[in-house]
């Protein structure tokens, strides 16, 4: 059903390998661009973190989009590469989840009227831009196209949610571990499917960490962990009814 060019030459074992460099990676752009920021801004929170995640977004762009295609083998073919991990790709299909996303958010905000964030990011917007601009093409993006590529819906989404976590490890509480795995299980891995593209769950993202009440947050993940269900039950119905018709 997912057919895709990246990571053509890689075997299962390699490809799980790339993947955790890849989350790797993101430790490294993410502790120097801190480490950059505070250097220069050591005495200005805000101005630190403006530049930190300025800096992250930048790297991390340049490193997704122009390092890791030249290390797959898409030096000459990068519009490919781009389709593949869900960066241009976006249709009739994605608009329309976005639309009732949006919709049923600012409704569900409206009724509760409340607009606080589920982490409560008083801080800088730009804190609260950089994680879906980067993360989702990073980890819904790229890994979850590579996994795709050699293991089935049903690992890659796991395997590219356990990896999700683990970045979250960072912020110092088993809480925002637990949440960005359920949260990328049942609902970032299942909207980069959907939509085919990484734009829709990056829009989530955005609305979980910043603007939104958590009523929003409650109400919406209750609907999508609805959806999901459906959506993976419906998927191992077919495997085992194509399993019955081959026996």
């Amino acid at each position: 059903m997912y057919s895709f060019s990246i990571g053509k030459y890689l075997s299962k074992s390699k490809t799980l390998l790339v993947t955790v460099v890849i989350c790797l990676s993101w430790f490294i752009i993410a502790s120097f661009s801190y480490s950059v920021a505070k250097h220069i801004f050591h005495s200005n929170q805000t101005q630190m973190l403006i530049c930190a995640n300025s800096l992250l977004i930048a790297l991390g762009y340049i490193f997704c989009l122009s390092v890791v295609p030249i290390f797959l083998g898409y030096r000459n073919q990068l519009h490919v590469y781009w389709r593949d991990i869900g960066f241009t790709n976006f249709n009739g299909k994605s608009l329309l989840i976005l639309f009732i996303f949006i919709g049923f958010t600012i409704a569900i905000g409206l009724a509760s009227r409340e607009f606080h964030g589920i982490y409560a990011n008083k801080g800088p917007m730009i804190t609260a831009i950089e994680p879906p601009l980067v993360e989702e093409l990073m980890f819904r993006g790229i890994i979850m196209s590579l996994l795709l590529r050699r293991f089935s819906w049903w690992f890659s989404i796991l395997w590219s949610s356990i990896l999700f976590a683990c970045i979250h490890i960072e912020l110092g509480s088993i809480t925002y571990v637990i949440a960005a795995f359920i949260g990328a299980l049942f609902v970032l891995s299942i909207l980069r499917l959907q939509s085919n593209n990484i734009w829709s769950g990056a829009f989530a993202h955005f609305a979980m960490i910043r603007g939104l009440a958590r009523p929003v947050i409650l109400a919406f993940t209750a609907l999508e962990i609805c959806i999901a269900t459906y959506w993976w039950s419906k998927r191992l119905r077919d495997k085992f009814r194509d399993r019955q018709s081959s026996i």
